[in-house]
This record gives structure tokens, sequence and C-alpha cells, in this order.
């Protein structure tokens, strides 16, 4: 029985052109140039990207579940304290 080597576990391959990839269901998959950061994407995708759906947007504009729910409770609140 084969055993694997330290560095066949890292799950990305990196590129001629310098990028971090990894070939899922016949497709080559780009995760960035920098190492940490392409094995961090990767992480976060590939619940989408293993059964074949369109992956989910990073948000980068700080709109969370938490900030709208706070600003929703924040105005409910000035309402109340005006009346």
């Amino acid at each position: 029985m084969a055993t694997r080597k330290a560095r066949d576990k890292f799950p990305l391959c990196l590129h001629p052109r310098g990028f971090w990839c990894k070939k899922i269901k016949g497709h080559f998959s780009q995760f960035g140039k920098d190492k940490d950061a392409a094995l961090s994407e990767y992480v976060r995708l590939k619940d989408d990207l293993l059964p074949s759906r369109k992956p989910r947007e990073k948000c980068t504009e700080g709109k969370t579940a938490a900030n709208i729910i706070d600003a929703f409770l924040s105005e409910k609140r000035t309402k109340v304290s005006v009346r």
C-alpha cells in the first residue's frame, strides 16, 4: 500500500502561469496567486463547486444579515422612543 507524501495532501496545484488551481469535474477553477489566500478561497467555495453549483458571491460591501437586522432594529427603536 502506497502512502501519500506531505506535498500531495495540499488540494491545489500550481499552474504554470503562477496561480493556484484545481480541476473539478473537467473544469479548472482558479483561486489566486497567494498560496494561503487560494487555499482559504478554495475551502470557501468547494461546497458549491463539487456539486457543480454556481459559487456564492463574496460579500465585499459589508452587507450581512447581522448588519441589516441591526439597522432594522435600531430604526424601530428610534420610532418607539419618539412617541
